[in-house]
């Protein structure tokens, strides 16, 4: 089915945000959008919107939009969310996953392997999606999925700066592997506080916030 004006505006636009092609605290207005991507008001006004409830957008009336800075304080909250709801996954993808996920899971880690070589971040960030929704399938706990999608924003958001900034690291590729080789010798504990120090450590605000002061809240 081919998707709407509005859904497709809505659709580029977030993903301009969360890729950083429209940056943190910059002064967007509903022409300027419009000019930009080729699309009347209506379906601008209705994007920015639904962006400004998902956290993405500030709309004050009689007065400038923006886009959002990233709030450490919501960073911590969503990694929270991301955390409890991965870590609660864990025993259910257990007990469901079969050789041939384990195995497709592989093949997602290699393919990232070689974007990072090539530092495509876009690429690499497209399979990490894949990962965990397929880890959230396999537990059967697509809403759980979902939640953290539509919640992750400013999280997801600090990820793509650090990997703007230095790359991508190959630790990251690293730990999944490691995770599979405990998901096929079915190490709960192992794997949980490996789920949770890979949280701390890649969707944490660290330096960021000195490095790019303007970008954060």
């Amino acid at each position: 089915m081919k998707e709407s004006i509005n859904t497709r505006v809505y659709n580029k636009i977030k993903e301009d945000i969360m890729h950083l092609e429209l940056k943190p605290k910059e002064e967007v207005s509903v022409q300027k959008l419009a000019d930009a991507y080729g699309a009347s008001r209506t379906p601008i006004r209705e994007a920015v919107l639904k962006l400004s409830q998902e956290g993405l957008v500030n709309v004050k009336p009689q007065a400038k939009t923006i886009i959002q800075p990233i709030s450490e304080e919501r960073v911590k909250q969503e990694n929270f969310i991301r955390k409890s709801l991965e870590l609660s996954a864990v025993p259910d993808f257990l007990y469901n996953c079969s050789p041939y996920t384990l195995d497709t899971l592989d093949e997602m880690i290699e393919i990232q392997r070689r974007a990072i070589k090539k530092n495509k971040i876009l690429d690499f960030c497209e399979i990490d999606h894949r990962f965990h929704k397929l880890l959230f399938n396999t537990a059967s706990k697509e809403l759980a999925y979902q939640v953290i999608e539509s919640s992750a924003t400013h999280s997801q958001r600090l990820f793509f700066l650090r990997a703007k900034q230095s790359g991508v690291s190959e630790e990251i590729v690293e730990d999944y592997k490691k995770m599979v080789d405990n998901m096929r010798s079915g190490k709960e504990e192992l794997l949980e506080r490996m789920v949770d120090g890979h949280i701390e450590q890649y969707y944490s605000v660290g330096n960021l916030k000195k490095q790019y002061p303007d970008y954060f809240v």
